[in-house]
This record gives C-alpha cells, structure tokens and sequence, in this order.
C-alpha cells in the first residue's frame, strides 16, 4: 500500500435520491447519495449537497467536510467528507 492525496474534486458518475433513510438521517430525507469518480480516477461513494439544483451524471463536484449525524444522550457529532455541486 502506499499513501495518495487526492484534490476532492471529481464529477457525478451516479446517483440516487433516498426517500425512506435509516433513522440516523431521517432529517435529512430525502437525499442524494453518489458514485462520485475523482479527477484521479478512483470512485467513492458519499452524499451529494444540492445548491439550489438537481444532480446529474458528469455535474462537476468538490469535497466538502461537513457534520453527518449527532448520536446519543451525549450528543456525539459524526464528521464525514459530502460532495457540493460547483
């Protein structure tokens, strides 16, 4: 194995909108989730943040490090990468 950087930035190679989510993101219902192919070539999955419009296959995107869910009595906030529009 080696380590890579990668830029974040990347475009829409699929996607699907969720409607009926876990209970961790009822809240955010409904969604985009996305294959996103990254300008490096590798695909990852992660959710897609609208800005004001519709994703589509080959729409240009960054990554983003954005609040996922807040879990518990505690109130324990999850932290993961979400890909924003450009």
């Amino acid at each position: 194995m080696e380590e890579k950087q990668f830029s974040g930035n990347g475009v829409i190679h699929s996607f699907t909108k969720i409607r009926v989510p876990p209970d961790t993101f009822k809240e955010e219902a409904p969604y985009d989730i996305g294959i996103i192919k990254l300008d490096e070539g590798p695909m990852v999955e992660g959710h897609i943040l609208e800005n004001g419009k519709e994703p589509k296959i080959g729409e240009k995107v960054k990554v983003a490090f954005r609040r996922m869910y807040v879990e518990g009595d505690e109130d324990l906030i999850y932290y993961h990468y979400k890909f924003e529009m450009l």
